[in-house]
């Protein structure tokens, strides 16, 4: 994890990638996540019992829905380019 912290974000909680996606969104916060696909993710973390507030911008919200994303979807750690 903080391997892929360092490449997507070099550890800055606040970073925002304005360069669009090819579905249109953009990457935000300590992982990166895509704007469009955090709300229901963080939802769905939390509900799995991987707690967080759902703001994108905080490390410890990012992490646990990292850690859902990577653990308890069929991608895992396939969800990060820099994984690749």
């Amino acid at each position: 994890m903080l391997a892929l912290i360092s490449c997507e974000s070099f550890g800055d909680p606040a970073a925002y990638n304005d360069k669009k996606a090819a579905n249109g969104m953009n990457a935000a916060g300590l992982l990166q996540h895509l704007d469009g696909y955090w709300p229901a993710r963080a939802i769905k973390a939390n509900a799995a019992g991987y707690r967080n507030g759902g703001d994108i911008y905080n490390g410890g919200d990012q992490l646990a829905v990292s850690a859902w994303l990577a653990y308890r979807t069929p991608q895992g750690f396939d969800h990060w380019e820099c994984n690749r």
